[in-house]
């Protein structure tokens, strides 16, 4: 997953349901997915043009936001270029798509409680942003 002109063609071509949850595994959107993966072309690609539903919760409560932070943090770039990937992902999914930052997950956490409990080098700045918005 994170080539966006297959995830196109998929949901042009093939007709692939983007909101589609498999209840089976974990119950993930492709937007969960994108989240998860810092695919932020995908990200806005579904959001803009597929218009998901960014409401969308997995079996855990966790919407793409809670993906994002959980996700793996850096991938093949430097710790520098990867928080700033993540703040950018956070601003988008809160401000243009709209995802709100209080939606509480199974345990009743909201995101902001789990990244002020996170070890991230990015949690300050981060929590900042939650605190603003």
């Amino acid at each position: 997953f994170g080539d966006l002109d297959e995830v196109r063609r998929l949901v042009n071509e093939e007709g692939v349901n983007p909101n589609y949850q498999d209840l089976d595994c974990d119950g993930e959107t492709a937007l969960h997915c994108a989240c998860d993966g810092y695919h932020f072309d995908i990200v806005r690609y579904l959001v803009e043009e597929a218009q998901v539903d960014v409401h969308a919760i997995d079996k855990r409560g966790f919407t793409a936001l809670h993906c994002a932070h959980f996700s793996p943090r850096f991938g093949n770039v430097d710790e520098a270029e990867g928080t700033i990937r993540f703040q950018q992902l956070v601003s988008y999914l809160v401000e243009t798509a709209g995802i709100s930052i209080d939606t509480q997950v199974n345990n009743g956490q909201t995101l902001l409680s789990i990244v002020a409990g996170s070890f991230f080098v990015e949690s300050a700045d981060i929590i900042r942003y939650l605190v603003e918005n």
